[in-house]
């Protein structure tokens, strides 16, 4: 698909999702039958509305996010624009209705604030949702492409120390690498809170203490040091561990 078809898909993708926004917020607030009037209504305020949060979304630079990579920055940029957006809504229907009695011509963009309020709610989760549809459907196809080019015979259990930040992008590498030929077996990690909790899918089966037993329990082959800042006495104790129980260990570097 080519860059332009592709850019051009996504717009259309953005407004075809704020215009069904706008319109669900008539329908729901009204509870499915909304009267004549807010349906001419909602036919003669959609294209306004529609632009202005596009508007504020291209304010914002929503649209030169990558979709397949959609996080939590870009989760709250969108919140940020969608409720500039709502709020503008709300500050005119304020005004409208403060100043449409001496003005009727002015009534025909009179929109309630429950529509506002479910519009904002419902463009949100639409804008985000398709974003993360597509980072859903890109990452499962890249897996599948990488699992048929595969070729290793067994992959390496691999346990990993430390349930952070640095073992977290471990568990994110490997879960979308099969072709690496590593499969991870669970974590350890000496914060009391995190036993028994799952990172990713994978459980913290304990702490660095018990890392020999967890090792045998799992029958790990190797263990991935991912504490980039642990203290040297740290780091020669778990080696040692784990020499004892005869299972390679790796050190990650820091960034």
């Amino acid at each position: 698909m080519g860059r332009t078809v592709a850019k051009t898909l996504q717009i259309s993708t953005d407004l075809a999702v704020l215009a069904l926004a706008y319109a669900l917020g008539f329908l729901i607030r009204f509870d499915w039958v909304p009267p004549v009037t807010m349906i001419a209504r909602l036919f003669t305020t959609l294209p306004v509305v529609v632009l202005l949060q596009y508007g504020a979304l291209f304010a914002f630079g929503i649209p030169r996010f990558a979709w397949s990579y959609v996080g939590l920055r870009e989760t709250t940029r969108i919140f940020g624009a969608i409720a500039l957006a709502s709020g503008l809504l709300a500050l005119i229907r304020f005004l409208v209705g403060r100043f449409s009695s001496g003005a009727p011509f002015l009534q025909p963009t009179f929109i309630p604030f429950g529509v506002v309020a479910i519009d904002f709610v419902v463009a949100f989760l639409g804008v985000v949702g398709v974003r993360v549809l597509r980072r859903m459907l890109v990452e499962k196809t890249r897996v599948a492409q990488r699992r048929r080019e595969t070729t290793h015979a067994g992959a390496t259990r691999m346990l990993v120390v430390g349930a952070g930040q640095a073992g977290l992008l471990v568990a994110r590498e490997v879960a979308s690498r099969p072709d690496l030929g590593i499969r991870l077996v669970g974590f350890v990690d000496d914060e009391p809170l995190k036993r028994g909790t799952a990172v990713h899918g994978l459980m913290v089966l304990g702490d660095t203490s018990e890392i020999a037993e967890v090792c045998l329990r799992t029958k790990a082959d190797q263990v991935l040091l991912a504490i980039p800042q642990a203290p040297g006495n740290v780091v020669r104790r778990i080696l040692g561990e784990c020499e004892r129980v005869k299972v390679h260990a790796k050190v990650m570097p820091g960034l």
